[in-house]
Order: structure tokens, then C-alpha cells, then sequence
């Protein structure tokens, strides 16, 4: 099974014109202090629940993040944590974490180290990558994640076989939102409700 699906972050197009647009799912900001009103909040899981429009989430803080290593990942998973209890999310709930730049093999040990400092609070099971193919297939062959969702850029048009998410259109606009389209593969690509 696939559905569409949409990712967002400071201007939101609501659950109202996301549901009519047709799409079953929308992305979103892990709130943090700081983040700059980019981050979900109550009243936005409230207004796409009521659509019936499924959440996932996904925390970035800047594009190099995990570059920072194995503490920043314990600090960004803490604040996923925080976030889950404050907006009332499962307690199973996975989260993707982005790596949002052409990485390559001279940033593997750094972004390792930062799954594992995610994986050391949350659990393997519930960290998730957002990046590209190489990206992807680097975490996979070393065993640190569990969800996969895949960004067409920096792909160069490679397909991961084994994506639970696909970005394929960055910078559309929905509603007066800019919104980036995605593709949801089967019945769980780590969205509340599942």
C-alpha cells in the first residue's frame, strides 16, 4: 500500500486543506525551545486528527546536526522524549531524525555516533533516518536505524528499496504553505496512528 503524503515546517496549510488535497499523512518538527514556531503543537495534532490525517515526526535543528555526535543525539532523542509527553503522543511513537545534506564517507563516524547517542535513549526501534540513498544504505549496513525515509536530493536517482518514506518534490505550496511532497509505503512508515 502507498499514500501521499506531505511534509511541512514554519507555515502550516492545516488539516482542513491537507485532507481535501487528498493526502493521508503530514510530517512534522519535533518541537524544541528554540525552534522557531517550526515544531508541532497541540492545537495542530487537535486540527489534523480531526481531518483524519496521521502525524509523524521528525527532528532537525540544523542540516549538520549529527554531525555534533553521540551527545548531540542524546540531546536531540531527550527532546523527543519531552516532546512526546507534552503533546500526549504514544509512547511507541517512532522519530526521524535528518540528516539534511550531502553527506559522504568522511561523515560516517560522526553521523554513527549521533544514532547511537538517539538509539541510547529512545531505542533502536524507534529511530528513524531522513536523508539520502547513501545515507540510508550506510545506517542500514551498519545496523543503527529502524524507519527509512528517503529524500530524492542528493539520491541521484538511486531508489531505497527498503524506504518506509519518500520525499520525491521539495517546495510546493499548499494553501499558501510550502509543503514538500511524500510517499507513505505500508501500514506502518512510523505514523501516529499507525
Amino acid at each position: 500500500m502507498t499514500v501521499q503524503g506531505i511534509d511541512y515546517s514554519f507555515s502550516k496549510p492545516g488539516g482542513e486543506a491537507i485532507a481535501a488535497a487528498g493526502y493521508a499523512f503530514a510530517f512534522r518538527y519535533v518541537p524544541y525551545p528554540g525552534d522557531g514556531g517550526k515544531g508541532l503543537t497541540a492545537d495542530e495534532i487537535e486540527d489534523l486528527r480531526t481531518q483524519g490525517i496521521a502525524i509523524g515526526l521528525v527532528f532537525e535543528s540544523t542540516a549538520g546536526r549529527p554531525l555534533a555526535g553521540y551527545g548531540a543525539g542524546t540531546v536531540d532523542a531527550a527532546a523527543c522524549l519531552r516532546a512526546q509527553v507534552l503533546l500526549g503522543l504514544p509512547a511507541s511513537m517512532p522519530f526521524y531524525f535528518a540528516v539534511d545534506f550531502d553527506a559522504n564517507a568522511s561523515h560516517w563516524p560522526a553521523i554513527d555516533a549521533y544514532f547511537d547517542g538517539c538509539a541510547s535513549v529512545l531505542g533502536p526501534s524507534r529511530v528513524g533516518v531522513y536523508g539520502s540513498y547513501s545515507v540510508l544504505f550506510h545506517l542500514q549496513t551498519v545496523g543503527k536505524v529502524t524507519y527509512w525515509w528517503q529524500t530524492y536530493a542528493w539520491s541521484r536517482g538511486m531508489d531505497f528499496t527498503d524506504r518506509h518514506v519518500y520525499q520525491y518534490r521539495n517546495g510546493q505550496t499548499l494553501n499558501g504553505a510550502a509543503v514538500d511532497y511524500n510517499l507513505g509505503y505500508g501500514d506502518d512508515y512510523g505514523q501516529w496512528p499507525a
